[in-house]
């Protein structure tokens, strides 16, 4: 039992902190519509997470950017037109929720942790993260413009542009200058999971935040009247997901990529950041924005995990596709 909690206490506090965020009172609304904390919290995990990015292993995934590139094509190309047609399916915030999923970029943490497992180049996935990340002030407001038409969506493409730039490039940027110091760098790398474990605690603090707002509307619609939305989108996210898992492993095939470049390839390429991806649902939309960007992180999580155990088990013939 401890080591199942040890292993899975994130997903076991995300289930929590839905269900504590979705029947919040309403006097915590306070809290989920605090945009100076929320910004904050965003500011401060991705200094972390820039404090936490190696640059040897950065740099080593730039002599070869080509299996980088074709996964951020996935990423950033692929994933946003299958959801922008997916999300004719959908309508209103679930339908703008699935379009953010799919602008959202890679997650650092789970593409290196996941393709590391099932064997594969983690250098190249965290060069993924770092692209998609670096870039997502463009491509977000890029592919907001074009997938939401017709939808109710906040967007002012330039201010979307200057948030993002400052509130995710910048403090990775800051996080990598800080490691020019041997010293703090030297303290970053012996303190890893300790500084992982606050990024996470940072991520939950914005699924809370999130899913009060998303609470509090349901209360006020009705959860009667979304219900068989809510289900259509559950499975979008899934098929959304294992399509990108799929394309992935088939362009890299095609490429002819060794082994452990494809299942990074194919991994990083499906990976969307839960952190980036709801600070934008929340910036964007109401409370169900938030809804697919949860859903499409736990099917990630619970999806990626058999993948790398049988990429890592060399059982090929258990995945739906073949090279």
């Amino acid at each position: 039992m401890k080591s199942v909690l040890s292993r899975h206490w994130f997903l076991i506090s995300l289930a929590i902190v839905l269900f504590v965020g979705l029947f919040a009172p309403p006097s915590w609304q306070a809290l989920a519509d605090n945009r100076a904390l929320r910004s904050g919290i965003v500011f401060s995990v991705l200094l972390i997470t820039g404090l936490s990015l190696s640059p040897t292993a950065v740099w080593q995934a730039i002599r070869h950017p080509t299996y980088a590139l074709l996964a951020v094509l996935v990423n950033y190309g692929f994933i946003p037109l299958a959801a922008w047609g997916l999300s004719s399916l959908l309508s209103g915030e679930l339908a703008v929720g699935l379009i953010v999923v799919a602008i959202a970029p890679s997650t650092v943490a789970s593409a290196a942790v996941w393709t590391r497992k099932a064997g594969g180049n983690d250098a190249v996935a965290v060069m993924v993260t770092v692209i998609t990340n670096m870039s997502c002030f463009l491509f977000i407001p890029f592919w907001l413009a074009i997938t939401s038409q017709g939808m109710d969506v906040e967007l002012d493409p330039v201010a979307l542009t200057y948030k993002l730039a400052l509130m995710v490039v910048l403090p990775m940027i800051i996080g990598q200058a800080l490691r020019r110091s041997g010293q703090v760098a030297t303290w970053a790398d012996s303190h890893k999971s300790s500084l992982s474990t606050a990024c996470q605690c940072g991520v939950l603090s914005i699924v809370l935040m999130g899913a009060i707002r998303c609470g509090i509307q349901l209360e006020t619609i009705g959860l009667g009247r979304v219900a068989g939305s809510v289900l259509v989108m559950l499975v979008l996210v899934v098929i959304l997901h294992l399509a990108a898992l799929g394309v992935g492993y088939w362009l890299s095939g095609l490429a002819q990529f060794e082994r452990p470049n494809r299942i990074a390839v194919t991994i990083a390429g499906s990976q969307k950041t839960l952190l980036v991806g709801l600070h934008v649902a929340l910036m964007v939309g109401g409370g169900l924005t938030v809804l697919p960007m949860v859903s499409y992180h736990v099917a990630q999580l619970l999806i990626d995990t058999v993948v790398a155990d049988r990429f890592s088990a060399g059982e090929r013939r258990c995945l739906p596709w073949r090279a």
